[in-house]
C-alpha cells in the first residue's frame, strides 16, 4: 500500500490505522500551515483525503486546540444558498518556539506562535571564537531567556527550540562539530538546551536552513532541486536535490565554501588555505582589496559600509578592488562549476552582505561555470533554464525562517503523533 504525502512515504504491507491517522493529521496539519486559512473541501482537494477524512481530523484537531474554525462573514460570500464555508486555521495559542542564530560574535533569538508569527526577540553580544563550551551555553540561554521575557508572561507554552549555527552540524541534530567562528571543539548545543529549558532542541547549519526556508516561502520556484549559496564572513551552501535537503552520512555536509579553489592560496579562517571562502567572503574581499598579504589573518568581522566601499572603488577604477571582485567570483563559479558537473545546473540563490555585489560577481561567477564545464553541458547558467541566479541581501531573515519552520514543522509531527 502506497500513501502519497509531501514525505512520499511507502507503506510496505497492511498498515495500522492508528499510523495512517497520524499521517493523515500531519497531512492536515502542513496544509493548513501552508494555506494560513483554508476550507475542509480545499484541504481535501490538496491533500487527495475524502471530505469525510478531513472532517473526521479536522475535528479531532480543532477539540485538542490546534486548529480554530471560522465562519467566512456574510459580506465576503457569494450571494447563494447553502450552508456558510469555514475556515480552518491554526490556533496561535496553541505552542510556541524558540529559535536562536549563533553568529560570529552574536548571538539572537526570537519565540515564534503556532501561527509562525514573532513574538519576542532578545539579543546577546559574546566573543564567539575566544568562548569557552560554558560561556557560549551561557549566551545562548541569555538570548533565549531575554526573547522570553520580551514574549511575556502569556505567551504560549514552548514546545521545541531550533539554533541555527555557521559550520558543520551532526546530522542528527545534536552537536556542532566544527566551527570557524568558534574554537575548535564539538558543543553538544542541543543537550544544552534540553537540559536548561527543558524542552525538545536541535541545532542546524544556517545554510541549510535558509535553503528550507525558500523552499516554505515559494516552493513553486524553489522545490525540487535548487541550492543557497551564503555570502557573508563564511561561504555556505544549502543544497535541495530531488525535493529534499542534502546531508552527509554523518553531518549536514554540502561545505562548499572550505572546498578547495587554490590548493595551498590564500589563508582561510578554518586553518587551510585556498579555500572557496578564502576568496569569496566579505573578509577575502575585503583583504585582497586593502592589498594584504593573503596568508594574513582575517579580520574578526567585516561592515557593510566596508563591503560597499569595496564596490565603489571598484567602479571608480582601483585594480586591488576590482581584483577582489573578479577572484571572488571565479572562486564561487569553479565551485558551482564542480557541483553542477556532479547534479547537473541547478537554480542559485546568492544571500548575504556580499550579495550586493552581484554587478561585480555575477559575470565573474558565469564566466567561470562556462569555462569550467566546456562543451559537455554548454553553457551552464542556460541548460533547461534552469541555473538561474537570484540575489538577496537578507541572510539572516532567511535563517531565521528556517529555523521557525523546522521546529514547528516537528513540532506538528509531535503534535500529529500524539494521542488525542
Amino acid at each position: 500500500m502506497r500513501v502519497e504525502g509531501e514525505h512520499d512515504l511507502v507503506w510496505r504491507g497492511s498498515a495500522r490505522s492508528d499510523d495512517v491517522r497520524r499521517f493523515n493529521r500531519r497531512r492536515v496539519l502542513r496544509c493548513v500551515r501552508r494555506a494560513g486559512e483554508i476550507s475542509r473541501t480545499g484541504v481535501s482537494e490538496q491533500t487527495g483525503l475524502s471530505p469525510a477524512t478531513v472532517t473526521a481530523i479536522a475535528s479531532d484537531l480543532i477539540g485538542a486546540g490546534l486548529l480554530n474554525e471560522a465562519v467566512t462573514p456574510a459580506s465576503n460570500r457569494r450571494a447563494g444558498r447553502g450552508r456558510p464555508k469555514t475556515g480552518l486555521s491554526l490556533n496561535a495559542c496553541a505552542a510556541s518556539v524558540a529559535i536562536a542564530n549563533l553568529q560570529l560574535d552574536t548571538i539572537t533569538g526570537a519565540i515564534i506562535d503556532y501561527t509562525g508569527q514573532t513574538i519576542g526577540s532578545g539579543t546577546c553580544r559574546i566573543a564567539t571564537r575566544s568562548a569557552s563550551p560554558e560561556k557560549l551555553r551561557a549566551g545562548l540561554g541569555s538570548a533565549l531567556q531575554s526573547a522570553l521575557a520580551d514574549a511575556g508572561r502569556g505567551r504560549p507554552p514552548i514546545g521545541r527550540v531550533c539554533v541555527a549555527a555557521q559550520g558543520v552540524t551532526d546530522v542528527d541534530g545534536r552537536r556542532l562539530t566544527w566551527s570557524p567562528i568558534t574554537k575548535p571543539e564539538s558543543y553538544k548545543i542541543a543537550q544544552w538546551i534540553e537540559d536548561d529549558f527543558g524542552v525538545p532542541a536541535d541545532v542546524r547549519n544556517d545554510a541549510g536552513l535558509a535553503a528550507i526556508a525558500l523552499n516554505a516561502r515559494t516552493p513553486e520556484t524553489f522545490s525540487d532541486d535548487f541550492a543557497v549559496v551564503l555570502l557573508a564572513h563564511g561561504v555556505g551552501m544549502g543544497l535541495f536535490l530531488h525535493g529534499r535537503l542534502v546531508s552527509g552520512g554523518l553531518s549536514s555536509g554540502t561545505e562548499f565554501g572550505h572546498m578547495i579553489h587554490h590548493s595551498g592560496g590564500a589563508k582561510c579562517r578554518c586553518g587551510v588555505s585556498g579555500c572557496i571562502e578564502a576568496y569569496a567572503s566579505d573578509y577575502a574581499i575585503v583583504r585582497r582589496a586593502a592589498g594584504c598579504d593573503v596568508g594574513a589573518l582575517p579580520p574578526q568581522s567585516i561592515s557593510e559600509r566596508e563591503i560597499a566601499d569595496v564596490a565603489i572603488r571598484a567602479v571608480s577604477g582601483d585594480a586591488n578592488a576590482r581584483a577582489a571582485l573578479e577572484e571572488a567570483g571565479r572562486a564561487i563559479g569553479v565551485g558551482l562549476a564542480s557541483l553542477f558537473a556532479l547534479v547537473d545546473p541547478v537554480p542559485v540563490v546568492f544571500a548575504g552582505s556580499s550579495a550586493t555585489l552581484q554587478d561585480h560577481l555575477e559575470p565573474a561567477i558565469r564566466t567561470a561555470i562556462n569555462e569550467h564545464l566546456g562543451p559537455r553541458l554548454g553553457e551552464a547558467t542556460n541548460v533547461g533554464g534552469r541555473a538561474a541566479f537570484t540575489f538577496l541581501a537578507d541572510a539572516d531573515g532567511l535563517i531565521q525562517h528556517g529555523a521557525q519552520v523546522e521546529a514547528l514543522s516537528r513540532l506538528d509531527d509531535e503534535f500529529a503523533n500524539a494521542p488525542l
